[in-house]
């Protein structure tokens, strides 16, 4: 999370203007913005730190063949509910640079569990994608 502190220094325009994100764009004629409060004055209320539950990893896809995990820190994750001692194939991604890895089959757990390790040089967000290995019994028809 990145803060941005404000102060007196900050300028307003009231209306739309073309050509003030470019960095020599003269900004001289703009009024001042106005303080309309500090932290947590109202209508705003106080600030809080994000909740990390509601920005962990978070799971799409299809129950017991196909699943996608968005990861936005760049540590390990323990997928759940994959189906005990369950077969899977396991890629990466790294929505950065748009390199995918794909790493191999991995096994869940008695409990249906697997510890998914990080990418090796990884210092942001990524991807985890779980594509379940097809038993062959379930081929014949």
């Amino acid at each position: 999370m990145e803060r941005i502190v404000t102060d007196q220094g900050w300028k307003a325009w009231g209306g739309k203007i073309g050509g003030w994100e470019s960095h020599d764009y003269d900004d001289g004629a703009w009024p001042a913005a106005i303080d309309l409060g500090g932290s947590g004055d109202q209508p705003w209320g106080l600030v809080h730190s994000p909740d990390m539950n509601l920005h962990g990893p978070q799971s799409a896809g299809i129950e017991g063949e196909l699943r996608v995990t968005y990861v936005p820190h760049a540590g390990p994750i323990i997928q759940r509910n994959l189906g005990a001692l369950s077969s899977w194939h396991f890629s990466r991604f790294d929505p950065a640079t748009g390199h995918e890895e794909r790493v191999g089959p991995i096994v869940a757990d008695a409990d249906g569990n697997w510890c998914c390790p990080p990418p090796v040089r990884g210092d942001h967000d990524w991807i985890v994608l779980l594509e379940r290995v097809q038993d062959p019994a379930d081929q014949r028809g």
